[in-house]
C-alpha cells in the first residue's frame, strides 16, 4: 500500500459471501501477507493503519473476483455404436450432451477421418450443433469451456466410427442356366467391391457348392452396414439321364438295303440322334458307300444323358 499516515497494524480480508473482516496478520508492512484463494467469488483486502495513539483508520478496500477453473466436462452420445453411411450421403450427427463442466461452452470441435486437426463446430451451449457424416471413417467430437478470465479446458472426446454402406452384391450361376440343374450340385459365384461376403447359407467365401434345392442370394457387410439382398437364384435339380444304348449296328449291307438301328433305356425322356431323329427306331440310309457311325442320347426335361457307344453302319 501507498499514501497512508502511520504504520500497517494488521491486514483483513473478508471472504467471498461474509460480512465479516479477518485479521490477515502482517503488522508493520506495507506489503500484503502470502495467502491463498480457496473459495470463489468476491474477496476484498484492506489494511489498517494507526498513527501514534491515534485511532485505527481503513485503507481503501481491494477486491478480487476469484472464479473456479475451467473444467471441460464429459460428452455423451445418445446413439453409441457405429453408423452406417451410403456412398455419397450424409447422415445426421446425434446431438451430443455436455455435463460435468464448469464454465461456459465456448465452441465445439470435429475432426474429420485421417485428420489431427480440429475444426471449430460452432455452438455455445451444452448441446452439440447439428451436423452430419461427409465422410466414412472415425469422427472425433469436444466441447471447448471456459470459466470467465480462466484459461480454455477440454472436455472428454467422443469418437464415432462411421462405415460404408456397400453396394449390393450380384449372385450368378456358373455354367449359367435358368436355375435347374442336371445334376447333383451347382456352383454359384458373389463377391463384394466393399466389405465382406456373406451367403444366405451363412457361407463366406466367393463361389459356393450347392447341393440342395433352394432360392440363394447373398450381402456385403462392412462393420455394422450392409447391404440389401442380392439377386436371388431359384435351384432345383433334376438326375442326368442314363446313357441309351443301340441295338443292330455293326453291320455291313449291300447298297439300298434296309437297316433298322433301335434304341432304348429313356424311359419318360426323348432320344435325339446324332442324324437328328428323336424316335426310338431309326432306318439309316444306304444309299452311299462308306461307313456312318450313329449315337444316341436321352433328354429328360432340361437334362441330356451323355452320348451313347456309337452303332457303325457299313455300306458297300
Amino acid at each position: 500500500m501507498s499514501g497512508q499516515t502511520g504504520s500497517v497494524i494488521r491486514w483483513e480480508y473478508q471472504r467471498p459471501g461474509s460480512s465479516i473482516w479477518t485479521n490477515w496478520g502482517g503488522a508493520g508492512s506495507a506489503s500484503s501477507p502470502t495467502g491463498c484463494y480457496n473459495v470463489s467469488g468476491l474477496w476484498k483486502f484492506r489494511a489498517i493503519v494507526q498513527s501514534a495513539t491515534c485511532g485505527e483508520v481503513s485503507s481503501n478496500e481491494i477486491s478480487v473476483n476469484v472464479y473456479d477453473s475451467s473444467v471441460g466436462g464429459t460428452v455423451t452420445n445418445p446413439v453409441p455404436g457405429d453408423i452406417c453411411r451410403v456412398d455419397g450421403g450424409c447422415p445426421a450427427t446425434p446431438t451430443f450432451t455436455l455435463s460435468g463442466q464448469t464454465g461456459s461452452v465456448v465452441r465445439w470441435e470435429y475432426q474429420l477421418p485421417g485428420s489431427s486437426t480440429w475444426t471449430n463446430w460452432g455452438g455455445t451451449t451444452i448441446s452439440s450443433p447439428a451436423g452430419c457424416y461427409s465422410a466414412s471413417g472415425l469422427w472425433k467430437f469436444r466441447a471447448i469451456v471456459k470459466s470467465s478470465t480462466c484459461p480454455e479446458a477440454i472436455s472428454s472426446e467422443i469418437a464415432v466410427q462411421v462405415n460404408t454402406t456397400p453396394p449390393a452384391p450380384t449372385v450368378t450361376l456358373i455354367g449359367g442356366g435358368n436355375g435347374t440343374i442336371c445334376g447333383a450340385s451347382a456352383v454359384l459365384e458373389s463377391g463384394c467391391s466393399i466389405g465382406s461376403l456373406k451367403w444366405s447359407t451363412g457361407a463366406t467365401t466367393a463361389q459356393i457348392t450347392v447341393t440342395t434345392a433352394g432360392t440363394y442370394s447373398s450381402s456385403c457387410i462392412n462393420g455394422v452396414c450392409s447391404t440389401p439382398s442380392s439377386n436371388s437364384i431359384t435351384l432345383s435339380f433334376n438326375n442326368t439321364p442314363a446313357t441309351p444304348t443301340i441295338s443292330g449296328g455293326g453291320v455291313s449291307v449291300c447298297l439300298n438295303t434296309q437297316v433298322t438301328l433301335t434304341a432304348s433305356g429313356c424311359t419318360n425322356g426323348t432320344f435325339l440322334w446324332s442324324n437328328g431323329a428323336t424316335t426310338n427306331s431309326i432306318n439309316p440310309l444306304t444309299n452311299t458307300v462308306g461307313t456312318i457311325n450313329y449315337t444316341v442320347t436321352c433328354k429328360i426335361g432340361n437334362c441330356t444323358s451323355a452320348a451313347s457307344a456309337g452303332a457303325s453302319v457299313t455300306v458297300n
